[in-house]
């Protein structure tokens, strides 16, 4: 079993289920399932539905179900992922954790054919913005919860108590958490981060570590003046790099731009506004973008073979992925570049320290 913390709705399972090479079965607000048709389409993509008291105390009966649909699958060696908080919310905070999954796993030791196999991985996933593109997430495995932290299996109550203790504190080592101005700070230790240290296998620990010398002036002040996400280089060398690129993909990337803004830009402002005030966006910009993208890409080029006899301009549409890209390097580069010049060597070098030592 997988037990997760929940920050971004549905994209959680989906980043997190992409790791595995076998199907993971995922727990899914209840009430989504309620329409027929969507109730198909959920089972299909082997979601499995979870009722909190909050959608009615009549549902919560159901749950019954769903926790032996549970252990049906775990006995037979899949993957149940559950999200331990119980509820999203866009934050980088970890919320106490809930009965769902301490329940699953009690059933689940208290099995005498899967007790000694079966095991609980905590995973904790690090997102360094909630609504801007080219996204960049940490995803962090903790070791696994086994039987043989359990002396003696005991009541379900007291089980409960145990087990959620020893899940709140490996979650809490496998996320970054913390409220303004710390979750500033954390876009950008995220944003910039790169494991370059082979010995170094902790990465949430050292951006833990990181982040306690970031709260300390002038790093913190000086990042409140970098754009979101905050990507940014101190090194000269890189900054005349990442100019060189920008140089090379300038033409591309706005071909890029120019090739996908009458559908990115459409559908971002009816996904903002349906969901205005929810967890729901990134997860309804992604799905809206797999489902419309592929038919606008296939709509596009056979408008270019109808319509078009340049086979440059039909060469470039087919690539459009390539040049959606290629404009998402070359937005980094720039906003490294913009972040660069923004700040004095005085403070470059405070967030250096930060970020790079």
């Amino acid at each position: 079993m997988l037990a997760c913390n929940h920050p971004n709705s549905f994209l959680d399972a989906i980043i997190v289920g992409s790791h595995f090479n076998r199907p993971v079965h995922f727990l899914a607000r209840g009430d989504v399932f309620r329409n027929p048709l969507a109730k198909k389409i959920l089972t299909a993509l082997k979601m499995i539905p979870i009722y909190r008291l909050s959608e009615g105390r009549e549902y919560l009966a159901l749950n019954d179900a769903t926790f032996e649909k549970c252990g049906e699958i775990l006995a037979g060696g899949g993957i149940v992922l559950i999200f331990a908080e119980g509820l999203c919310i866009n934050q980088w905070v970890l919320r106490p954790l809930k009965k769902g999954a301490a329940r699953i796993a009690w059933t689940a030791f208290a099995n005498p054919g899967i007790q000694n196999q079966f095991r609980v991985i905590p995973v904790g996933i690090n997102y360094n913005s909630f609504d801007k593109s080219g996204k960049r997430v940490i995803v962090n495995f903790e070791n696994p919860i086994t039987i043989s932290q359990f002396p003696a299996l005991c009541a379900a109550a007291d089980f409960i108590q145990q087990f959620n203790q020893l899940l709140q504190a490996s979650l809490q080592r496998a996320i970054l958490s913390g409220a303004y101005p710390e979750n500033l700070i954390i876009q950008w230790l995220i944003s910039n981060y790169s494991n370059g240290s082979a010995n170094n296998i902790n990465i949430i620990a050292d951006i833990k570590m990181r982040q306690q010398n970031a709260l300390n002036p002038p790093a913190l002040t000086v990042s409140e003046r970098l754009k979101s996400p905050g990507i940014i280089t101190t090194d000269a060398m890189h900054v005349a790099w990442n100019v060189m690129v920008g140089i090379i993909l300038w033409i591309p990337a706005w071909i890029g731009w120019l090739l996908h803004a009458p559908v990115y830009y459409p559908l971002r402002k009816l996904v903002l506004n349906k969901t205005r005030g929810t967890v729901f966006y990134d997860s309804a910009i992604f799905g809206g973008l797999l489902i419309v993208y592929p038919i606008y890409w296939m709509l596009m080029n056979t408008l270019s073979l109808l319509f078009l006899s340049s086979i440059v301009v039909q060469a470039v549409i087919l690539l459009m992925p390539a040049f959606s890209w290629l404009y998402l390097i070359w937005k980094d580069c720039m906003e490294r570049v913009r972040n660069y010049l923004l700040f004095p060597r005085r403070q470059r070098i405070a967030l250096a320290e930060v970020l790079f030592h």
